[in-house]
């Protein structure tokens, strides 16, 4: 999702680069990371995953990104909503940093805003296990520093929430895919940008590890939406049809993406 500015830019003005700042119609919203670009003419809003992003031509007056931002807030109210009934930026399954032992932290799990916490072990490995309250427990080894804490243990959440999805993806293949013939010959995970999913020609679906934020409905439907795309690579009725009798709440779920899918970061 996107909004552009109407009016062009020229590109030869010079001016900062990168800078980060809170517009003042944001009160109750995400900060917005705003990016400077040689290439841009016009001011472009972009949600993602996470965040808010705001493009700006080089030399672009501060008093014209005000403008634009006003102009636009009805519809960051609108696209923002994720970071207030769900968790705020910064909370996303992927940008949670690892808390520090003994410190309370959140992050966003099927769908909840969920506690997330790490204790200290003397002897062992890094391993990460459901708490209570629908929670997420790290075991850090004490000869971790602040760094190893974030890169290695961001590591083994990663490689838990792979296992649970692909568990998950696994059951829905034998349970709803097989019956219809519809059998990946692969099911990997990453962390793409702008897609939840997808369906390559030799038959290997690629899912978005994000998706272990939304709720398991959520995740399911994605999954059933790629199964259907083995047998129709295209959005037309017949595919559409498909994924009907293979998930019947698929618009339900559908919906929540639309509406939540920017605060799984």
């Amino acid at each position: 999702m996107k909004r552009d500015e109407d009016r062009g830019f020229p590109r030869d003005r010079q001016g900062p680069g990168r800078q980060d700042w809170i517009h003042p119609v944001q009160d109750q919203h995400p900060s917005i990371e705003i990016r400077t670009s040689p290439k841009a003419r016009r001011l472009r809003l972009e949600i993602q995953p996470g965040q808010l992003r705001l493009t700006i031509p080089r030399g672009c007056p501060e008093d014209r990104i005000r403008g634009f931002l006003d102009a636009q807030a009805e519809w960051i109210e609108a696209n923002t909503e994720a970071f207030r009934i769900l968790a705020p930026p910064g909370e996303g399954p992927l940008t949670a940093p690892i808390p520090a032992p003994g410190e309370p932290g959140w992050i966003l799990f099927r769908g909840t805003r969920a506690p997330f916490e790490s204790h200290v072990i003397p002897t062992g490995r890094c391993a990460v296990f459901s708490c209570g309250r629908g929670g997420v427990s790290m075991t850090i080894p004490a000869h971790w520093d602040t760094d190893q804490r974030q890169v290695r243990g961001r590591r083994a959440l990663n490689r838990w929430f792979d296992a649970i999805l692909s568990r998950e993806a696994l059951d829905l293949v034998e349970t709803h895919g097989r019956p219809h013939g519809l059998i990946p010959a692969r099911v990997l995970f990453g962390a793409a940008r702008t897609r939840w999913g997808s369906c390559s020609r030799q038959g290997v679906l690629r899912l978005n590890r994000r998706l272990v934020g939304a709720p398991a409905e959520v995740y399911r439907y994605v999954v059933l939406h790629e199964l259907a795309h083995l047998r129709f690579p295209h959005h037309r009725k017949s595919f559409w049809d498909l994924v009907g009798i293979l998930d019947p709440s698929w618009k339900t779920q559908a919906n929540w993406l639309r509406r939540f899918g920017v605060a799984l970061g």
